[in-house]
């Protein structure tokens, strides 16, 4: 059995109403620039 390490992002936003939404998910090897670069471009 081999244990490996990954990095979970949740992005969450307030709407209108005051409730929250799950804007986007990202899951990767770790939390680099490149990773939330990623992210963000995603959202858009």
């Amino acid at each position: 059995m081999q244990v490996v390490s990954w990095a979970v992002v949740v992005a969450i936003g307030i709407n209108a109403l005051g409730y929250r939404e799950v804007l986007g998910i990202a899951i990767g090897d770790s939390v680099s620039a490149g990773f939330w670069t990623g992210l963000l471009a995603a959202l858009c």
